[in-house]
């Protein structure tokens, strides 16, 4: 694993002799700490693995599983059989992105030259989700206008948006309502908004709500914490923006501000 990805492990016990000296214990216990930090931040990443695969393997099996017990017109089959397909060619290409740079870092420089489509990414995430909306008989609406391709992979878009709106269908009401719409915000840049009607998120944790492996104190279903990090730092690494308050459904609105690819 380590030759894989470039990620050394380091374990055991940080030990003294007997009667250290006081520089001794302080240089051991920062070592210590120091070794922890990056066993932590090796660790996070491979949670961010794990959690950005599942999506696409949810959705996979989640078509595949209706091909097996379902009697489907040959359109159906041949739709849900491209879409898996889509699918599994994203996780590959959400492996190749995840094992150069650890997305939760996103220290890397981005790609000035990166373009992605909107309508494309949206199309893609309301596809990935289909399956987990049709459990739990949630309407999604969808408002678009034509724009600018953006300055982020579609691939890049499609993880985003697919975050927000698991988490807007888990956490909304059972047989609820998500709205996701798109229009121009300012020169250069697109805001994307996505509603739901579930409990909201209280303004008091409307901050924090995007730090690594923090929960919000309404949410309903369980999860790593890891998505809502994930949103911010693909979007701040091209120099977007994501924010959260109070959706006119009643639940909470997540808008996003995408900068535009200009030519």
């Amino acid at each position: 694993m380590e030759a894989e990805t470039g990620l050394q492990f380091e374990t055991g016990w940080t030990t003294l002799g007997a009667r250290p000296a006081a520089f001794e214990i302080q240089r051991a216990v920062e070592t210590a700490l120091a070794r922890g930090a990056r066993e932590r931040s090796h660790l996070a990443f491979f949670a961010t693995l794990a959690h950005e695969l599942r999506t696409p393997l949810t959705s996979i099996r989640g078509y595949l599983e209706t091909l097996i017990d379902e009697d489907l017109d040959p359109e159906t089959t041949r739709r849900f059989l491209e879409t898996s397909r889509s699918e599994a060619l994203r996780m590959g290409r959400l492996l190749d992105g995840l094992f150069d740079a650890s997305a939760l870092e996103v220290r890397l420089p981005a790609d000035e030259d990166a373009t992605g489509d909107l309508q494309a990414a949206i199309a893609a995430a309301l596809n990935a989700v289909a399956p987990i909306a049709i459990s739990r008989r949630t309407v999604i609406s969808q408002f678009a206008c034509d724009l600018a391709p953006i300055a982020l992979e579609t691939d890049r878009m499609t993880q985003i948006l697919v975050n927000l709106l698991e988490n807007a269908i888990k956490h909304g009401a059972e047989a609820g309502r998500i709205c996701i719409s798109v229009a121009p915000e300012v020169p250069g840049a697109a805001r994307v908004s996505i509603d739901d009607d579930g409990p909201g998120i209280p303004e008091d944790e409307r901050a924090t709500i995007f730090a690594l492996a923090r929960r919000g104190t309404t949410a309903r279903a369980a999860g790593s914490g890891l998505g809502l990090a994930l949103v911010r730092l693909l979007l701040e690494r091209v120099g977007g923006t994501v924010e959260v308050e109070t959706s006119p459904l009643g639940g909470a609105r997540f808008r996003l501000r995408v900068p535009l690819r200009r030519p």
